[in-house]
Order: C-alpha cells, then structure tokens, then sequence
C-alpha cells in the first residue's frame, strides 16, 4: 500500500511539474517536446529500494530511465550501472514462503535471501540462462538454458538437465547394405583375416560397453522437429514439463519502397 500511494504522489508531481499551466486548445495541438512528458512505464526494484520510471524532462530525443526512493523523492537520472543493477520486482520469483527470490540477468541466474539480502550466483555461464522458477517443493531451481530445462539442487548445488528437446533428423539409409556382392566381400574379408575378425571384436566391445555407459546418462529425446519452443514451465512438485511449441508460417510481406534513403538508393 506504501509503494502505491508513494507511487500515485510521484507520477502526479512529476506530471504537474512537467506540464505547462494553463491548459488550451493552441497548446493541447503544440509538439510533445513544448509542451512536457508524463513519466510513464513505471515499476519498483525487487528490494524495494527504488522506483524506477521512463522521463523526459530535459526534452531530448528520447526518454530517459529516472528514479526516486521513498528516502529522496527528487528524481535522478540513472545510469548504466545502476540499471544494470535494478532488478525489477516484476522479474524476480519467490519461493512458497516468501523468503527467497530467483532472477535472470545477464544471461545468468542468482537467488537472493529476503531477511540477509545475501545473493548466491548459480550460473555462469557463456550460454544464456532465462525463467527461473522454485520447483521439486522448493528443494530444486528450474531454469531455460538452450531450449532445455535443467534443475539446480539448492542443497548440494548438483545440477541436473530435466528435457532433451532435438529436432532429430531422419536416419540416412544405407542403400550399400542391399548389395549381396559387398556383403559377401565383406563377411570374406573377416573369414580369411585374423587381424580383421580380432580388430572387429575389440570394436563390437567397446561399443556394448559405451552403449551400457550411456544409457544411465541419456534422456528421452523429444523430438520438437524444427518448431519453436518457448513457455518451458515445471510444476511446483518438480512431475512435469509444461510448454509451447510454435510453427512459424513463410512469411508473405508486401514490398513498401522507401524512396526516401541516406544513401539515395530505394
């Protein structure tokens, strides 16, 4: 309730502040940059520290972020760094009791203590890290890493890759292994070849034993055949996967020339 009324004080200062008084028709229908802009879009940190809000009370070409804290409600530009640092409140997410919150930034994932304000760095990585969310009753954290889902231990810091989303392509068939003259060559060579009958042995071996390797390590395969996923969600209780595939249509634009180009070309 606190951040709301702070919120409605501001943004009708700032507003008045902004704009010209009194109020008529010849300036309603004057350019935007004559007349003042409203601050707009609006939100709070996840710590509650600091409202953020796009302005543009210097009337430069575009809007700039601004913020305000309930300590000082003189607003103040912000910089790269200090929007770096802002996570906003709309992109974090608490686990059940409210003690703990996950986020992206940078393409990698943190969780912070609520009462210590302690931040703990899960990834980081060169990949690109995205939606974390609590799952497996709070005990594991969910998160997007290339189109799959992969679930960090909060305890022991394990991690562990949940989906195995391919576009698998289609197996190539051999059309040699219908050739019966090749077949017999081949069957004759490991008859009268001792060196060739030992080397395939040795091979079919460590073959059967990669596979029994692999087997323990390989998940089940789904095959998304070339679709768009998105919206990769697990259950709280950590049983399912939910998400979306999307096929994109071959798009079919109308060609508008611009006749008007730094270059002078269309």
């Amino acid at each position: 309730m606190k951040k709301l009324l702070l919120l409605l004080l501001i943004t009708s200062g700032l507003t008045t502040y902004s704009q010209p008084a009194p109020l008529t028709v010849e300036k309603i229908m004057r350019d935007p940059k004559w007349m003042g802009t409203s601050p707009s879009n609006a939100y709070w940190t996840a710590d509650g520290k600091y409202l953020l809000f796009s302005w543009n009370p210097e009337k430069a070409v575009s809007d700039s972020i601004y913020y305000i804290s309930p300590s000082s409600l003189q607003p103040q530009k912000s910089n790269a760094a200090f929007r770096l640092a802002a996570i906003a409140e709309n992109k974090i997410h608490y686990n059940s009791s409210n003690t703990v919150y996950v986020y992206a930034t940078s393409g990698d994932i943190f969780m912070t203590n609520v009462k210590t304000g302690i931040t703990h760095r899960i990834t980081q990585t060169t990949d690109i890290e995205s939606n974390p969310q609590f799952s497996f009753n709070d005990n594991k954290i969910i998160y997007t890493r290339d189109q799959n889902a992969y679930a960090w231990d909060v305890a022991t810091g394990i991690t562990t890759q949940l989906t195995n989303f391919q576009s698998v392509k289609a197996p190539v068939v051999n059309r040699t292994s219908n050739n019966q003259q090749e077949k017999w060559l081949h069957q004759e060579a490991l008859e009268n070849s001792l060196v060739l009958e030992r080397r395939k042995e040795k091979k079919d071996l460590a073959d059967s034993m990669l596979k029994t390797y692999v087997k323990d390590k390989t998940l089940r395969v789904v095959n998304i055949e070339g679709k768009n996923l998105s919206a990769l969600t697990a259950s709280h209780d950590g049983r399912f996967i939910t998400y979306r595939l999307t096929t994109m249509a071959a798009p079919k634009n109308t060609i508008v020339p611009d006749y008007v180009t730094e270059v002078g070309f269309t």
